[in-house]
């Protein structure tokens, strides 16, 4: 590029005798100056570039820019190529636009500034774009991204050559956006006076920095300044928790801005549900726009905060909610920021980057809501730098922990000892110590945590090095962390579990059940406190109780105690090493619908050449599936279980247990909308189990199911069963005739099942695919499919009373299985009526209106002649049912109400399918209906 045309816009002191020469380069630092460089003099903290400028010509720059004051000192014949200007940074600004022909202009870029929050909203809008297919870069603290590109960041915003330079490369590599971190210190400097913004977001505003800025209002006024760089259709973007970032809205004259926040009213809101140590889940709400459900593994109330910010500039930028909602979703962690560290004792380690009092206590405000026990803080701060936060830091840690142990940060080159007293002076003399060497304080920290405590290690979250004086010591908190961790696991004693291990009787949570040599594990239930039963059970014969809390015992029972934390936990400890003590292979099955029968249905024909240990009826949760693995002996050859949820990492909690080899994934319907929200994130709870699955193991998954079709980050081999879509395992052929279908697999014909419905031949596939992979015979599994029977109650079970057929499927129900259910019935021959009764479908949140309504328009287009609803909820399917135009309809307040509705209009030769959720209880309609008495 011509000198000329780089010096646009560039206020200079004429200077005739300067060329225009051509320009190859911009640089800053003598020593990335080439041949052809343009080299411009930037005066820093601790060095002056003025000093290098005849170094850069040695190198072969042919021009210079310097400061007018600094080249009247020089000799005259030494400013020859040299532009005088008043200010080099403000001149180093525009020459990089120039030189890289303005890249802001051609990208959408979001610009963050604040004290907090920063790096986590620039990581969620990368996300967002990505998510609505617009390729998104990211300039930040951590590192700068340019699509799979990680460039190490020296500084959260560069110098404006610097950014000039990455926005460049993001337009080379395709990119259509960048998130774009920028600190007080880059507005102050004129690194970003150029940069164009098409949004600025502001965070808040708190103690930091205040020893380059003096105080809080000059500090505050560097931030305003992104608001000048906004284009012109540019909308600014406002935490309105903030008083002082809400008062910048009086300013927007120019420039549309939004709000959003968590405390006041603002244009994007949140409504919260959950917030724990899983992540949160809350409304969205947009005014006027309508708003949806997030969930995240995100945690904290400030991330909800963050999250807030970055749907605000997804909406800016004209982005699909959808879009919004998914590249939000996908985002599981931040590094260094509320980021765990894996541990099994007992107690919850938490890094993060919290260097600033509001930091802190925001984070430690969030720990406390969820503590079980102590909250156990470290951490420090930097050196030369803003020293008036150090006591503040030292009052909100004690504050809001039970224990604190002060330590060093980044000393640079001031006395760590200096620091620590002045955080001191914030602290009462009480429940603190001072360890100065970090990695100590961290493993002091983890030694003196028991079960139940939270370890916060705060100030340096992501960092890889210490600074201390001029060196950098490689130093990661959550290395250093895991490293004591070990450590500490090595020397801790396994005495109780081996015990338990050791012991020849079973586990068991139920004293009715005990027998002598048992284990008895104590669980606090919603009903029943298993503590209350301990005594009993050592009277029944236990010879070990595991407990969570000391009960009143004869001092006899009292050494037959192991006390934990967690029964819960403690159980799917033991559970886990049982399963790894046996190298037995295990076949786990989730799905919405289906997991029972496909579960007895692959037992049953593993069974004809393994001893199968599988869950009893539908034991499948986090204490169910765990008592069933504890039974797990040398004689198993395999283990086929069950595994059900309601929440977000439950499934993954299980897999982790169970270790499984083969894992199934029946189907992706609404069940559990209540806890999950969207069908979306049911997947996205059931696609947990493949987290667990390496390259050597198997999954076996629904082709009909669109959400199984091609489920993504999926390492063990796929195998697919279905009737609709090709695949290996299809069923075609199919034939329904007196209760038995037939159907063929490929050259393979004759397979029989003798159970209602046609979502059954799901299953059917399932145990198919499962026995072929442990090379299981086609004939074998012919004759154990056609004699398998269900041994669950309640499963579409056909039953006679009174001369009347009764499909009783009262177990469950859901749309998705009411949706088989349904089409079973109708496809049943009967000489008679055919009759439903209903009750409501629980567990589906803000859908389950509409969802009974769905219900209501199946009944009534299929051929059904009554409809019998019972419940709050069905009221709405009874109502669309009438609307669709069907005529007989009741609805009953009691389980005895249907039953006598069903005795007056039923008679022999009629069908009646019962259905309805657990909760519901259905299968007492049709109890009622054997008891009442005969006649009219």
């Amino acid at each position: 590029m011509k000198l000329k045309k780089l010096l646009n816009d560039i206020k200079i002191k004429a200077n005739p005798r300067i060329k225009d020469l051509e320009i190859t380069s911009v640089a800053v630092n003598s020593k990335g100056v080439k041949k052809g460089s343009l080299f411009i003099a930037i005066k820093g903290s601790r060095f002056d570039g003025h000093g290098f400028i005849g170094e850069a010509f040695k190198r072969g720059a042919l021009a210079a820019i310097a400061e007018e004051a600094e080249t009247l000192k020089m000799a005259p014949d030494k400013l020859k190529n040299i532009v005088r200007v008043k200010d080099t940074r403000k001149a180093l600004s525009v020459a990089a636009k120039n030189f890289y022909h303005s890249p802001s202009e051609k990208l959408k870029v979001i610009g963050i500034t604040g004290t907090n929050g920063k790096t986590t909203i620039s990581l969620l809008i990368e996300s967002i774009f990505n998510a609505a297919r617009i390729p998104c870069g990211v300039m930040g603290t951590i590192e700068n991204k340019i699509g799979n590109r990680r460039i190490p960041a020296e500084r959260t915003t560069p110098d404006a050559l610097g950014v000039n330079v990455l926005l460049d490369q993001m337009l080379k590599n395709g990119l259509k956006a960048s998130a774009m971190e920028v600190s007080s210190h880059g507005l102050d400097q004129k690194r970003v006076d150029d940069i164009s913004f098409d949004a600025a977001i502001f965070t808040n505003l708190t103690h930091e920095h205040l020893d380059y800025h003096g105080d809080l209002s000059r500090y505050f006024k560097s931030k305003t300044k992104i608001f000048t760089r906004l284009k012109k259709e540019g909308v600014a973007i406002l935490n309105v928790d903030d008083r002082r970032v809400a008062s910048c809205a009086k300013n927007m004259t120019e420039h549309k801005y939004i709000t959003y926040g968590l405390k006041k009213t603002a244009y994007v809101s949140a409504d919260i549900r959950r917030i724990d140590l899983d992540g949160s889940a809350f409304t969205v709400k947009l005014r006027g726009k309508g708003a949806f459900l997030i969930n995240t593994r995100l945690i904290g109330l400030h991330n909800v905060s963050n999250i807030l910010a970055a749907v605000a500039a997804g909406v800016t930028q004209g982005i699909d909610l959808r879009d919004i909602k998914n590249g939000i979703e996908r985002v599981n962690s931040i590094k260094g920021r509320v980021e765990p560290v894996c541990t099994e004792e007992g107690f919850k380690v938490f890094v993060d980057y919290a260097h600033t009092h509001n930091a802190l206590e925001n984070v430690l405000t969030f720990l406390s809501t969820i503590k079980r026990n102590r909250i156990i803080t470290v951490f420090g701060c930097g050196g030369d730098r803003d020293r008036s936060k150090r006591p503040l830091m030292g009052r909100v840690a004690q504050k809001l922990s039970d224990f604190v142990i002060v330590t060093s940060d980044n000393p640079r080159s001031e006395d760590p000892g200096k620091i620590a007293r002045d955080i001191e002076r914030g602290m009462k003399k009480q429940k603190y110590v001072v360890v100065k060497d970090r990695k100590k304080a961290i493993e002091t920290a983890l030694k003196i945590a028991c079960p139940g405590d939270i370890v916060l290690i705060a100030g340096k979250g992501h960092e890889n090095v210490q600074i201390i004086g001029k060196r950098e010591i490689p130093f990661n908190d959550k290395k250093v962390a895991e490293q004591a961790i070990n450590e500490i696991k090595a020397k801790k004693s396994k005495m109780p579990i081996e015990h338990v291990l050791k012991s020849p009787g079973s586990i068991s949570i139920d004293t009715r059940t005990i027998k002598k040599g048992d284990t008895f594990l104590a669980i606090q239930g919603e009903r029943f406190d298993g503590h209350c039963f301990v005594k009993e059970a050592f009277k029944k014969g236990a010879k070990l109780a595991i407990v969570s809390k000391i009960p009143q015992l004869p001092t006899a029972y009292k050494s037959r105690l192991i006390c934990v934390k967690n029964t819960v936990k403690t159980l799917g400890d033991i559970a886990r090493l049982r399963r790894l003590e046996f190298n037995t292979p295990v076949v786990a099955i989730t799905g919405s619908n289906g997991k029972t029968t496909a579960k007895d249905l692959a037992a049953h024909v593993l069974g004809s050449g393994y001893n199968v240990l599988k869950n009893e009826t539908s034991k499948n949760n986090l204490i169910g599936l765990p008592l069933t693995l504890c039974k797990l002996q040398k004689k198993h050859g395999v283990a086929v279980l069950e595994m059900g949820m309601n929440h977000f990492g439950e499934i993954r909690k299980l897999s982790e247990i169970a270790k499984p080899n083969i894992g199934v994934v029946t189907n992706i319907g609404p069940s559990h909308l209540e806890f999950l929200g969207t069908l979306r994130n049911v997947y996205k709870a059931k696609a947990e189990l493949f987290e667990c699955l390496t390259k050597k193991d198997t999954v076996v998954l629904n082709a009909d199911d669109s959400y199984l079709r091609n489920p993504k980050n999926v390492k063990a081999k796929k195998v697919y069963f279905g009737i609709e879509k090709k695949c290996f395992f299809q069923a075609k052929n199919l034939i329904h005739e007196k209760n038995r279908w037939t159907f063929s697999l490929g050259k393979e014909k004759g397979f029989e099942l003798t159970l209602l419905g046609k979502h059954n031949i799901y299953n059917a596939l399932i145990a198919i695919a499962v026995a072929r992979q442990f090379g299981i015979e086609f004939s074998t599994i012919k004759k154990r499919i056609k004699t398998f029977r269900p041994s669950c109650p309640m499963r579409l079970q056909s039953k006679r009373v009174r001369g009347v057929e009764i499909l009783d499927d009262s177990y469950n129900s859901n749309p998705l299985s009411m949706e088989c259910a349904i089409d079973t019935l109708a496809g049943h021959v009967t000489r008679g009526k055919r009759i439903v009764v209903t009750g409501d479908m629980l567990e589906l949140g803000k859908n389950a209106k509409s969802m009974h309504e769905e219900v209501g328009g199946l009944i009534a287009r299929g051929p059904f002649d009554t409809l019998i609803t019972m419940g709050r909820l069905s009221r709405f399917t009874r109502n669309r049912a009438r609307d669709r135009g069907m005529q007989s309809l009741y609805h009953a307040a009691s389980h005895r109400g249907a039953a006598s509705l069903l005795k007056k209009i039923t008679r022999p030769g009629d069908i009646v399918l019962v259905k309805g959720s657990r909760g519901m209880q259905m299968e007492k309609v049709i109890e009622e209906f054997k008891s009442l008495p005969a006649g009219k």
